[in-house]
Formats: C-alpha cells, structure tokens, sequence
C-alpha cells in the first residue's frame, strides 16, 4: 500500500508537466505570417506579427515535435502593405512594403524593404509623390524612385530596383518634369495670397532642363514679349499657367507667376503678357466679364492690380 501511495504521488507531480506538453502552442497558430526554410541541414520557422507601425521578426528552430525560439525578436518600422519571402543571390530576406505620408505635405511615400533573416542586412528603396485616382487599385502615386541618389548597386539593390519599376501603382514622373513640378509647389506654398491680397511676389529659380525652360524655349510664337536682355512667355503644364521670364544675357529662367488654368468659359484665365517698361511685366486675365491687370516688378518682386 505504502508504494502504491508513492507512485500514485508521482504521476501526481508529473501529471502538470505532461498538461504543459499537450498544451504546447505551435508558433504557426500565433504570427501573422511564417515562413519555413532550411540552412546547414537545419530546419527553422521564420515568422512576423504587426504591432502598429512596427513588426517583430522571430525565429524558431524546428525540431521533430516542436519549436524552439532562437535568440530574441528583432524589430523593424513596417506599415503593413504587402509581405514576402524571397532569395537573392543565395541569401535569404523578408520583403516589406509599407504607405505612409510623406514628408511634405499632401505626398505618399511607399517603401519597399528587405531585411536579412538575421538582421545582418537590409536594403530598401521608396517612391515619394502625390496621389492619384486609385482606379481599384488601393493607392496609386505619381512621383519619382530615390534609387538614383544610392551610391552603390548590387543583386538585392537591383531586385528591389526591378520590383519597383514592375509595379503598376506607381507612376514614374519623367525627372525634368518633376524639377518643373518641385519649383512649381514651392511658388504656390511662398505665394499663398497672389490670386487675392498679396503685393509682392517671390520669384523662383528654373532649372535648364526642366520641362517649363523646354516648353518655353519650344513655344515659338507664344513668346509674348520683349524688353532688352528679357523674354518672356506663358506656358500650359499640368493644370497651371506659368509666367516665366528668361535672361538673354544670364541665359537664365525666373518662374515668375503661376496659376491653375482655367477651363471653362467663367474661369479666370490669362489672356495677355507684355513688358510694361524694360523690368515689369504686365498680365490681362478675363474672370467671367471682368478684366484684371497685374503688374509685377522684376527686380523687387513688387506687386500691383488695376
């Protein structure tokens, strides 16, 4: 009787350890997404879950009946958009995609990111614009890549590079044309009052190979007038009106006014561009059955309506 009591006792004790076996959570049921893979002849589970803005990366080693984790999570900053798991070049790498906003206002900035599944490493390449019409897309961006700016390229760089370029919601900008777009924003954000109150403009600088100095130099007959070493012209892109004045001796363009084009009869809409005197440009716009006439001094930016 007395040894039936003591092995009674130690089932007993060992009956929560056999409990904690059977209770034994596999992994797989707990992350968001896992991928299995095998490295010196080892088996391993890689797995992700989202926390916010962040992911955490875990790694477990695969054994006959279960998991063991490896090490500690490591984090990465991650919106979830898409994740993969991919091999370059012998070595393999989780693939995130995140949207957020961008650093200047009213732009979207999507990234593509792949991390080493041992943190070693990691690469990533983002496309920075504005947002277009989703056309049942979730997101679609018209801007351009950084990639261009990275130093050095190799297997994984030029993956995510090809990645990129294959992907239909992001709409490349030709680079001359997005030069004419940054000048263009930055005209509009120093120069919120021009179309009500404001008597002084600030004027900006125009690259040579942007899109604007192309169409000016190309628009032939809408050259509207001359003064001494000035020129200047209007020219429709993208939705807006520029005034641009080029400097014969300088060889240089100045953005001196820019505005949404009118496309409806009642718009308001520029309908004539000369020199008041050797440094003023003179602009006639027709809004609805008014006329407006706006001068402006090259020299100080001075500004005046009659």
């Amino acid at each position: 009787m007395r040894r039936f009591f003591t092995v009674l006792s130690l089932l007993l004790l060992c009956l929560p350890v056999l409990a904690d076996r059977k209770k034994q959570v596999d992994p797989r049921d707990t992350l968001q997404y896992h991928y299995e893979y095998t490295q010196a002849g080892k088996k391993y589970l890689l797995g992700l879950n989202f926390y916010g803005e962040e992911a955490r990366v875990y790694t477990y080693r695969v054994l006959r009946r279960s998991c063991v984790q490896v090490g500690e999570p490591f984090k990465v900053e991650a919106l979830r958009d898409s994740v993969s798991f991919v091999n370059v070049a012998g070595t393999d790498y989780i693939l995130f995609s995140y949207l957020h906003d961008g650093e200047e206002p009213g732009t979207l900035d999507w990234t593509l990111k792949a991390v080493s599944f041992n943190a070693d490493r990691y690469e990533f390449v983002n496309f920075v614009g504005k947002p277009l019409p989703s056309e049942g897309e979730r997101f679609r961006i018209e801007g351009m890549s950084g990639s261009g700016m990275r130093p050095n390229t190799d297997a994984l760089t030029d993956y995510l590079d090809s990645l990129l370029l294959a992907d239909k919601r992001l709409v490349v900008l030709p680079e001359s044309v997005y030069k004419t777009d940054k000048v263009v924003e930055w005209w509009l954000e120093n120069n919120p009052q021009a179309l009500s109150s404001a008597k002084k403009v600030q004027m900006a600088s125009l690259p040579s190979d942007c899109s604007a100095v192309v169409a000016f130099e190309g628009s032939g007959d809408q050259i509207k007038s001359k003064s001494g070493r000035y020129l200047v012209a209007s020219v429709d892109l993208r939705g807006y009106t520029l005034v641009i004045v080029k400097n014969q001796k300088q060889n240089s363009y100045t953005l001196v006014w820019a505005e949404p084009t009118g496309v409806r009869k009642a718009d308001r809409r520029l309908v004539n561009l000369y020199f008041a005197d050797d440094n003023t440009v003179a602009m006639l716009f027709y809004h609805g059955s008014s006329m407006l006439k706006y001068r402006i001094s090259l020299g100080s930016g001075q500004l005046t309506r009659s």
